[in-house]
């Protein structure tokens, strides 16, 4: 009977074992880790390069990270980087909200701290977010009960550092809508092409798209289909878009945009006969129309042609109009660029619709409007509300980048240790406009050429056109055309253009006779307004040049001369001037050769009269001092001897 007692026991401990084994081998879908992709969505993914901070006590931040709703995702979580920072003693707490619902809360160290939690999260949240994940970012606390110490100049600091992130696992297959895959796309993005020369239309494809994704924050590259190999990514860290033009007899002259898998990850392609049709749904306000994994586009235009309106409502542009409570600052920032601006048109003023409400003692609060950091206007608002305030802009004091800054400042009431500061609220009322004036006349500035190119642009090249080429196109068009405008590439060999042009040549675009800087005279020089030189430059000239020039028919253009495979900067901001030199660095100098300046271009090895004059100008004006001297002596001598006829013999 022991022996059975024994062999049961040692039965039961195999089964035992067995079991144990069992449990501790991994799931079978964790195991399948290739077949999971894993994306993080990063602050700097939203826009936010350094991370965001929340500054003093009672101070809060939503952040919105996109979680399309067609995307199946099998896991999510919230992980959370932050430092904090503070000079008192006291009560203190950070608190993480998901779509209202409340995450984490926990208290802070005196004197600071450093956090890293990861929150998981259930489908509840990412459901009820429309599209978003919406996460607020709450400082709470107390110092002391003393009511004298003002809380806002409590020294607490909470810095949500660039390493939070929205982690999602997504299955392989996932097949999300090309609106979806734009939202959650990584911010490092390849266009590619095939190999060898490209089409004009393909080009165009290429470059609309990277225009389009670098408008929303992506940083592009270009490459080949050759070049990229394929090998799949288990970490979604590298966007993919393909650009190909293929003969279809079913789609004819359309374009067409679908999502495809390219290196193990949902990728973009624009194919059919006229891909560049299908870039320009990448791009507002067209982007949320693909809707579906695959789509045909027949036309896609930003606006209608022909338009030109009197005004443009600051709530279309860049900037946040939203209320304020303030107890005695309230501030708002709306940007545009000359590129939204209609064609044929310019800033001329701005009508402020404010409403700000009145304090206890009736007093009044005082706007005063900025633009370019320059005050321009300042007001006393009145009790009626909303108030209208209308302020002029000086001319040439817009650019191409633009910034109109709105300050409403009030006294503060409290604080006086028996009441807190009362903050009372104000509004830039969604109703302001930015009136155009129209703008006529050759243009003598790289920026007065973006609103002429809002409905499209024709961009003149050299043969062949190369996934090589492109970079320098791109960083021209983000800063002077509108994402989705037609583009139009057309080699420089069919002749000057009929509208206003981007050259990128290495010689002057057909059409053009006189150009400021010329590159067949050898050297080039820079000079002062004394003839002193300030830089001197190989013959090939800098690594990049922008000259605007214009047509013998008076079509303006700005003509880039890259010299040979120079690096060129993301982003060509061409703003005053007529003539800019840049690197891969950005612009080095940029001045206007037809206005009175400071800088001159020479060529020591074919010098001009005037620079000749310039460089010897000591001798040369030394010497005609001497000739004058000699004929004025030669002058007087021949008068004396006239008057004193026997002078010359006596004396001989």
């Amino acid at each position: 009977m022991l022996r059975c007692f024994r062999l049961a026991l040692l039965a039961l401990g195999v089964w035992l074992s067995a079991v144990a084994g069992a449990a501790a081998q991994p799931p079978a879908q964790a195991s399948g880790t290739e077949q999971v992709i894993l994306r993080r969505i990063g602050l700097p993914d939203l826009g936010f390069q350094d991370g965001l901070v929340l500054e003093g006590l009672g101070t809060s931040r939503d952040v919105f990270f996109p979680v399309p709703r067609d995307l199946p995702v099998l896991e999510a979580r919230l992980v959370l980087r932050a430092e904090t920072t503070s000079l008192f003693t006291g009560r203190r707490g950070l608190s993480v909200l998901v779509n209202g619902r409340p995450v984490l809360t926990r208290p802070l160290r005196d004197g600071g701290e450093r956090i890293e939690v990861s929150i998981p999260l259930d489908e509840a949240d990412l459901a009820r977010g429309n599209g978003f994940l919406r996460v607020t970012l709450r400082s709470s606390g107390a110092l002391t009960d003393n009511r004298c110490l003002d809380l806002r100049l409590a020294g607490e600091q909470i810095a949500i550092l660039e390493g939070t992130h929205l982690e999602l696992r997504l299955p392989a297959d996932a097949q999300p809508s090309a609106a979806s895959l734009l939202q959650i796309m990584p911010r490092e993005v390849v266009v590619l092409t095939r190999p060898g020369p490209l089409q004009p239309v393909e080009a165009a494809a290429a470059l609309a798209a990277g225009h389009a994704l670098a408008a929303a924050g992506r940083r592009v590259s270009f490459s080949t289909l050759a070049a990229a190999g394929g090998a799949e990514q288990r970490d979604w860290e590298r966007g993919f878009v393909l650009v190909s033009q293929r003969d279809d007899g079913a789609l004819g002259e359309a374009g067409r945009l679908q999502v495809v898998r390219f290196a193990g990850v949902p990728a973009l392609a624009l194919d059919a006969g006229r891909p560049d049709l299908a870039a320009r749904l990448l791009a507002e306000p067209w982007r949320p129309v693909a809707a579906q994994p695959a789509q045909t586009v027949n036309e896609a235009r930003p606006r209608m042609p022909g338009e030109t309106p009197r005004g443009i409502a600051l709530a279309s542009l860049r900037g946040d109009l939203a209320a304020q409570d303030a107890a005695e600052r309230a501030s708002w920032t709306i940007e545009f660029s000359a590129r939204d601006l209609p064609p044929g048109t310019r800033p001329a003023s701005l009508a402020l619709d404010i409403a700000a409400a009145p304090d206890t003692a009736g007093e009044r609060a005082v706007a005063a409007v900025f633009f370019n950091e320059v005050l321009i206007g300042s007001q006393q608002l009145g009790l009626q509300v909303p108030h209208r305030m209308v302020v002029p802009i000086p001319e040439g004091l817009a650019g191409l980048d633009n910034r109109v800054r709105l300050v409403v400042t009030r006294r503060a009431r409290g604080g006086d240790c028996e009441t807190l500061p009362v903050a009372l609220p104000a509004q830039l009322l969604p109703s302001s406009m930015l009136r155009l004036a129209s703008a006529s006349g050759t243009p003598s500035d790289f920026f007065e050429l973006a609103p002429r190119w809002r409905d499209g642009v024709t961009i003149l090249t050299d043969a062949p056109i190369t996934a090589e080429s492109l970079s320098p196109m791109l960083a021209l068009l983000r800063t002077h055309v509108r994402p989705g405008s037609p583009l139009q590439l057309r080699p420089a060999s069919a002749g000057p253009s009929p509208a206003p042009f981007l050259a990128f040549t290495a010689d002057p675009p057909p059409g053009v006779r006189a150009t400021p800087v010329r590159f067949d005279r050898g050297r080039l020089r820079l000079v002062d307004r004394e003839g002193r030189p300030l830089l001197e430059l190989s013959a090939g000239g800098p690594s990049l040049t922008a000259q605007l020039v214009s047509t013998e028919n008076g079509i303006p253009g700005i003509w880039v001369r890259r010299a040979g495979a120079a690096a060129v900067p993301p982003a060509l901001a061409l703003d005053r001037g007529d003539v800019a030199f840049a690197d891969a660095a950005g612009i080095a100098l940029a001045f206007a050769a037809g206005r009175d300046q400071l800088v001159r271009v020479t060529y020591p090895d074919q010098p001009d009269p005037w620079t000749l004059f310039l460089l010897y100008r000591p001798w040369i004006i030394g010497g005609l001092w001497l000739a004058l001297t000699a004929v004025f002596i030669g002058i007087f001598v021949r008068r004396w001897r006239r008057r004193n006829p026997g002078a010359g013999g006596s004396a001989a």
